[in-house]
């Protein structure tokens, strides 16, 4: 690792490299530093350490010695796309869904840029819960709820699987490296909109490891009566793990009348005949997208 800037500096330097139109090219440099840091940091027992990300002042309390928060350490906001799409969504006293909340990159943004807003975090791990709300803490804000559970198309319990090198959490063990860590409650966002006498739904993220079309399937009245634009992430290998298709999250959403948008050349595009396998995707209500125009 070069000596002549400390890591904190490189860091800092990488995150706003990040921000550039092409910032691609710089990655293979990030992911070198990165490899390097992890191992360093977890042989020497390293504490989580606060960052400022690029771009509105959003504090980060990030754990280097894990996957999830080096990246964020080397790289900063790595939903850039997407968060800024969730800004432009959410109206000012609209209500954000972030299912699958991890340690907070949408919920703490989207709370920041919109004060005004109720912003509601799904987050069933307790491990991540604690750093979530760690990064509430540390950013000052009152309008966030966090909801210690997952949603699905029932109600009950699943048990929730760990990679043993990140953060990240599935109710099915993706590979040999996750392990059954908690117990995890679980209750359909139908139920949830009605026990919390939610009178709207503006914008709902679902990044939630192979759980998408559960997540959707205990979300149907709920959809067609808010019409919320959704982001959500397409994954095929979570997906076969979860014993499902890519194609029945499209399937779903379609019957619900909701159209699809992916990040290409530097913009929003319609994917509807080009449906992607592995990648964030926006889907809007089909009645409201000849009014919307691309962020």
């Amino acid at each position: 690792m070069p000596t002549f800037l400390n890591v904190e500096t490189l860091a800092a330097v990488s995150r706003q490299l990040n921000r550039l139109p092409y910032a691609g090219g710089f990655r293979p440099w990030v992911t070198h530093l990165q490899r390097r840091d992890i191992e360093r940091c977890r042989a020497a027992s390293q504490q989580p350490v606060e960052i400022i990300l690029p771009g509105g002042g959003q504090r980060m309390i990030v754990d280097r010695s894990e996957r999830i928060g080096n990246l964020f350490f080397w790289i900063g906001r790595h939903h850039r796309q997407q968060v800024q799409l969730a800004k432009k969504l959410l109206p000012t006293d609209g209500v954000f869904l972030d299912v699958g909340a991890n340690v907070g990159e949408f919920t703490v943004a989207m709370a920041i840029d919109k004060p005004q807003a109720k912003i509601l975090a799904i987050e069933p791990n307790p491990i991540v819960r604690t750093n979530l709300e760690a990064n509430i803490t540390a950013n000052h804000l009152t309008n966030v709820s966090v909801l210690p559970i997952a949603l699905g198309d029932q109600e009950g319990t699943e048990t929730l699987y760990q990679c043993n090198d990140s953060l990240l959490t599935s109710f099915v063990p993706i590979s040999s490296d996750h392990a059954a860590t908690a117990e995890a409650e679980v209750c359909m966002l139908d139920n949830l909109v009605r026990s919390m006498s939610l009178d709207r739904l503006d914008v709902v993220k679902i990044d939630v490891e192979g759980f998408e079309l559960k997540v959707l399937s205990g979300a149907k009245q709920s959809l067609a009566r808010f019409r919320p634009s959704i982001i959500i992430e397409i994954n095929t290998i979570t997906s076969t793990a979860a014993g499902f298709d890519v194609s029945d999250v499209y399937e779903l959403l379609r019957s619900q009348g909701y159209r699809f948008f992916a990040w290409r050349n530097r913009r929003w595009q319609n994917v509807e005949n080009n449906l992607p396998t592995q990648e964030d995707v926006w889907a809007e209500p089909d009645e409201r997208v000849s009014k919307t125009r691309s962020p």
